[in-house]
């Protein structure tokens, strides 16, 4: 048995992560022996995965271990952020990042040095949200609680679905938060709520009631593309 090791390299999966600007991050994924002197091709990797074997013979007789559980779950958090590849890089969407560099902290392999992006190393904590008195007169305890929570994951950068029962008031959340990042980002972009016709003029209405500040513009029916001239 301690011959056979003698003649294994562990292959650790090595990360560069790089911010390029806009809206994306690129991920690169290299399989290196510790030494360095030993790596395989992502194609060989992909090979082990389809045939279900975890090690490599590599030049020169010595065998590459690779562990390829871990691997095969990396991949599905790339799936999970709609990655696009491009040779053998990833593009990685920002908004998936929070999401990414949690996942990536689970797998404990290295970031490479050429590096220019790394993920925060602790979460913002969940805060209770901080209503204007309009709201904070209206808001029950269950409703403020759901605010805070959509707050939370957007200063992480997490998606997420709020779910409730209907008429528990999502939509009075949803606008309270969206009202809520816009005082704190500064933020002059729109945001795009996507509802069934039936409930356009609902949202339009609570929007006047509990969100006077937001500006809002129902786009349905044969004559939406004008609003675009």
């Amino acid at each position: 048995m301690e011959s056979l090791l003698s003649r294994c390299d562990y292959i650790a999966p090595e990360i560069t992560l790089r911010d390029t600007g806009g809206s994306w991050l690129t991920v690169e994924v290299d399989f290196k022996s510790g030494t360095g002197k030993d790596s395989l091709t992502q194609s060989e990797v992909q090979r082990l995965l389809q045939t279900g074997q975890s090690h490599h013979r590599l030049e020169g007789g010595r065998i590459a271990l690779v562990p390829t559980d871990e691997v095969a779950e990396f991949g599905e958090v790339l799936r999970d952020c709609q990655v696009r590849q491009d040779g053998n890089r990833y593009r990685l969407e920002k908004r998936y990042r929070g999401y990414f560099g949690e996942a990536l902290k689970g797998t404990g392999w290295a970031l490479n040095g050429r590096s220019n992006w790394k993920p925060p190393e602790e979460l913002v904590h969940f805060e209770e949200a901080k209503l204007p008195a309009r709201l904070e007169k209206v808001a029950r305890p269950y409703q403020k609680e759901g605010i805070g929570w959509l707050q939370y994951l957007s200063r992480n950068h997490f998606g997420g679905v709020l779910a409730d029962e209907m008429g528990l008031g999502k939509t009075l959340q949803t606008l309270a938060f969206l009202e809520l990042r816009r005082t704190e980002t500064k933020s002059k972009l729109p945001c795009l709520v996507l509802c069934p016709t039936s409930l356009v003029i609902n949202w339009m209405e609570e929007g006047k009631k509990f969100a006077p500040g937001l500006k809002m513009l129902a786009l349905y029916g044969a004559g939406r593309k004008g609003y675009f001239a």
